[in-house]
């Protein structure tokens, strides 16, 4: 009952007892069968299609895909079936390129973690290029360079520092210190530094106070004033 008309009329005329009306080689039915077949495939493939929105809602693109195929494979020319496959085939590659910038940017946290800011800035890069419209990947790759220059920055001031301290400039060497703290907030090498220039500051004021006590006692020991220059070589005492 569901035979289609076209259909059924080949097989009639295959039965024909009139061999003068029956199909008279293979080749002939096989050829009124071709049109036949093409429409019941056609006809298939729309209907298969009818199943892909579902998948699609879903987001479940390899399923979609699968559907989509199995429709071509009846009718390769249906170009609704073809426009589904490249839009599914667009999802499925973002899709990868979606998971290989998550892995990217795993490991280059990783790296960050290790201290190895420059590595991390390119495994950023390498996630940058896959999806370049992706803010936020630029924001992290600009704010990790501008933390790797202060590192930088850091370290020739903390260099300077420490030269200038040898040579006694212990002012520019606190100021270089300070700097190098504001570029990086919380170092401890500076921190360590500033401490040890704070003592070198202190100890050459007390060695300064120191002599110019001494100076003035033995001014007034010049004069006479033998009590005054006890005093001032006692204060001397304590404060050594």
């Amino acid at each position: 009952p569901e035979c289609p008309e076209p259909l059924e009329s080949i097989v009639h005329r295959s039965l024909i007892k009139d061999r003068d009306l029956r199909y008279q080689s293979l080749n002939d039915v096989f050829f009124d069968l071709q049109p036949i077949l093409l429409e019941l495939r056609q006809e298939r493939a729309v209907k298969i299609l009818e199943g892909v929105p579902q998948f699609i809602d879903a987001k479940k693109w390899e399923e979609a895909d699968a559907v989509i195929l199995l429709a071509l494979e009846l009718d390769p020319a249906n170009r609704d079936a073809r426009q589904l496959h490249g839009k599914v085939q667009d999802e499925i590659q973002q899709q990868a390129r979606h998971k290989k910038v998550d892995t990217l940017v795993k490991e280059a946290e990783q790296m960050i973690g290790r201290d190895q800011i420059a590595e991390g800035i390119d495994l950023y890069k390498s996630a940058y290029r896959l999806e370049p419209a992706n803010k936020g990947l630029w924001s992290r790759i600009e704010e990790l360079k501008a933390f790797l220059d202060a590192r930088r920055r850091a370290g020739r001031l903390l260099a300077e520092a420490r030269a200038g301290a040898r040579l006694g400039d212990l002012t520019g060497a606190f100021n270089n210190v300070r700097e190098a703290l504001e570029a990086i907030p919380g170092n401890r090498e500076a921190e360590s530094l500033e401490n040890e220039i704070l003592k070198q500051i202190e100890d050459r004021e007390n060695e300064r106070k120191v002599r110019s006590i001494l100076d003035r006692a033995q001014s007034r020991r010049s004069q006479g004033d033998y009590e005054g220059a006890q005093i001032g070589r006692a204060s001397c005492r304590e404060r050594v």
